[in-house]
């Protein structure tokens, strides 16, 4: 999926989806409405999360760092 979409476009939206998990968890918490299924699902989308912003990293790295800047 990673290499389907536009790389830095996941990195950024996976980041920003992650970021909202986690603020989500900590009202939770500060509600005092965390559960086990809760903690389980947040867990289970912060890996997908995760592999994907894996995926994505390991192909920009290459494309970034073997791309010439500079005039030949």
């Amino acid at each position: 999926m990673a290499d389907s979409f536009d790389r830095r476009r996941v990195l950024w939206l996976v980041e920003a989806a992650r970021a909202l998990l986690v603020g989500a968890l900590a009202a939770a918490v500060a509600a005092s409405m965390v559960t086990i299924p809760l903690l389980a699902l947040v867990a289970f989308l912060l890996g997908c999360g995760q592999t994907l912003y894996s995926g994505a990293w390991a192909g920009m790295v290459p494309a970034v760092t073997l791309t010439p800047t500079w005039p030949l």
